[in-house]
């Protein structure tokens, strides 16, 4: 009989991978768990329970939230298929738009930017939007890009226009019996001829740019043949393979992607163009343009390599990021211009087709989700290597990344936030200076439909029932759809409780623990009467050890083991329930809350990993914070 320690001080590994359970080599071992639901591992070492959430208002149909810190305050952007709200972050509503642009499957898909003066929203289906302050309102409008000629309503835009035919196609422009080589003045009526079929009926009221110049397209005729009006005058009438269509509209999509980067405006592909790049003139945004190429001048480009890229994602960091679904790459110049630009690819590791999550920075670097789908890689410029390295942050709890549908960073919480396809949400605790990337799973009393940060706070829409609901997740809360209600007089029976109905629900009357219920009904009866109640589902913490057995003691991983003794270093924990070797117990605490060692004795023989020495499962609705863990245990050799 030999008798070990194992003291277990982090939990800096997050929750592993069950594949993982043999490399007892793995210094991962001692510093992560078996199970980490619920519970939010600190950078600092230990874990404890994470935030509740706080109900804010009922939001049907919504299946997106937008972010839009404006100038006169914060806003919520709740995207509906057949509306848009438009709300404080305390859950008011300031404004509702309808109808939605965008079908509840394209409102999941949508990118966006802002800019403190409006908010930038693309698909690349619909035409892209401009939400923004219209005097005491608001307005959503498509894309104004700018005029040609101010002074003309009908003056064709300074918009991307790009070649889609083949290269051999060739246009003419024939004004009735005018000889070919004489020139055409602006605003003549003229025919448009191709040599190889191009025009549908969704050309008509587009534009086309033939040597520098626009042709309004007024009426198709055939594939060929179409009639248009000349915008600017032309040199001649002669045939030319200098001519380009609209890059946008309904005939060849609209963009995909979009970010900001140094004071202009970055288009990332479109749905007929998925591997091409513009960038507005610097200082005006709706001007794409490429003039003469100078510098403060419009800017396109494509992706070119061994294999079509798509583009999924732009993304503004220390130089501009592009994401495709076949490799990263960086656009670099000091600054960005015509004739100053260079874009590599890096790595070769893609982002997800049938989804598309945002990348995020943490401390420099950008996170974005593998093609795969089961990857969350770190993509940074690395001194070592002097190169760009996409290394998997979550190797060590891949079992936790499945279905990735969207991604944030909460910089107060250094949180990586991952929306999962079936409604839960994974997160991993960075501090990339001291290495640690700790992940975990929780789940909120419903499916979580969408997450977004806001002003330093984390929003959340979570589906239960048929309904669907915008909660906020508070440090003060330690349920989920935490709400206060208040009766006078004070009563036993509160109703109105729909979206709790089939819950297990903690529940505090007139600030003292009144204990939990189930509700069968959307009616609460409390034994005794209050005045006021603050009621929200409950949820578990859960935290289970990955061994007992210390690998460093020489001894085998399945060897059989009694624990003697297990301490549990404890800080402003109110109540606690462990399971020791005789089922989960609730454990009397020397103070409340109460910070210090609670030593409990272990029972019960076991072997490898048939069963962990100890087990921490919290429901109550009260503070815990687990700091380290020592368990004493007797091995059989």
């Amino acid at each position: 009989m030999a008798r070990a320690i194992r003291i277990q001080t982090s939990f800096s590994s997050g929750e592993l991978d069950p594949l993982l359970f043999g490399r007892v080599d793995l210094r991962a071992q001692e510093e992560g768990a078996a199970r980490l639901r619920n519970a939010i591992p600190l950078t600092t070492g230990g874990v404890r329970r994470r935030p509740g959430t706080v109900r804010l208002a009922e939001l049907s149909g919504a299946v997106r939230l937008v972010g839009f810190a404006a100038a006169d305050g914060d806003y919520l952007v709740a995207l509906a298929a057949d509306r848009i709200e438009i709300l404080r972050p305390d859950g008011a509503t300031e404004a509702t738009l309808v109808p939605s642009p965008w079908s509840a499957a394209q409102a999941r898909e949508l990118t966006w930017v802002a800019d403190g003066e409006r908010l930038l929203l693309c698909h690349p289906e619909v035409p892209p939007q401009e939400l923004l302050r219209d005097g005491g309102g608001w307005l959503l409008r498509p894309w104004p890009f700018e005029p040609v000629d101010p002074s003309d309503p009908l003056s064709p835009r300074r918009e991307p226009f790009a070649r889609f035919a083949p290269p051999e196609v060739r246009l003419q422009l024939r004004l009735g019996t005018t000889p070919p080589s004489d020139p055409l003045p602006a605003g003549s009526l003229v025919e448009i001829l191709l040599t190889a079929p191009v025009f549908t009926n969704e050309h008509v009221d587009g534009w086309l740019r033939v040597r520098g110049g626009h042709v309004r397209i007024t009426n198709v005729r055939s594939a060929t043949e179409a009639d248009g009006l000349l915008f600017e005058a032309q040199p001649d009438g002669r045939t030319t393979t200098d001519w380009q269509e609209q890059a946008f509209g309904p005939v060849h999509g609209w963009p995909r992607s979009v970010a900001f980067h140094q004071n202009r405006l970055v288009i990332g592909g479109s749905r007929d163009l998925p591997d091409h790049l513009w960038l507005s003139r610097s200082g005006a945004m709706f001007d794409f343009d490429p003039g003469t190429g100078l510098d403060d001048e419009a800017i396109a480009f494509r992706l070119t390599a061994d294999r079509r890229q798509i583009v999924r994602q732009v993304y503004s960091g220390r130089r501009l990021q592009i994401f495709t679904d076949a490799g990263e790459w960086v656009a670099e110049g000091d600054p960005l211009t015509p004739s100053d630009i260079r874009v590599a690819l890096q790595t070769r590791i893609g982002s997800r087709l049938d989804a598309n999550p945002r990348p995020a920075e943490v401390d420099g670097a950008t996170m974005f989700v593998g093609a795969g789908g089961r990857e969350v890689r770190e993509f940074i410029f690395t001194d070592s290597e002097q190169a760009y390295q996409a290394a998997d942050i979550a190797l060590l709890s891949r079992h936790l990344v499945v279905e990735p549908e969207d991604m944030l960073f909460d910089r107060r919480r250094r949180l990586l936030l991952l929306l999962r396809a079936d409604g839960r949400l994974a997160t991993a605790t960075i501090d990339r200076n001291s290495n640690v990337v700790a992940w975990s799973l929780h789940r909120f009393g419903g499916e979580l439909r969408a997450v977004e940060e806001l002003g330093g706070e984390i929003f959340l829409l979570i589906e239960r029932g048929d309904g669907r609901f915008l909660e906020r997740w508070d440090e003060s809360a330690r349920m989920d759809a935490l709400r206060t209600l208040t009766a006078s007089p004070p009563t036993t029976l509160w109703s109105g409780l729909d979206d709790l109905q089939g819950q297990r629900v903690g529940v505090f009357a007139d600030g003292s623990f009144a204990g939990v219920f189930e509700l069968s009904s959307p009616t609460l009866e409390l034994p005794s009467p209050a005045s006021t109640i603050t009621l929200g589902i409950l949820y578990a913490t859960e935290i289970e050890p990955v061994s007992a057995v210390p690998a460093a003691a020489g001894l085998a991983p399945d060897a059989l083991y009694r624990p003697v003794r297990i301490s549990l270093r404890l800080h402003e924990t109110a109540r606690l329930s462990v399971d020791i070797g005789r089922g989960l117990r609730e454990v009397p605490l020397p103070a409340d809350p109460f910070t210090g060692d609670l030593s409990l004795r272990a029972f019960g023989w076991r072997r490898g990993r048939d069963g962990p020495p100890w087990r921490i499962r919290q429901e109550l609705p009260f503070p815990f914070t687990l700091l380290s863990a020592t368990t004493e245990l007797e091995v059989n050799r």
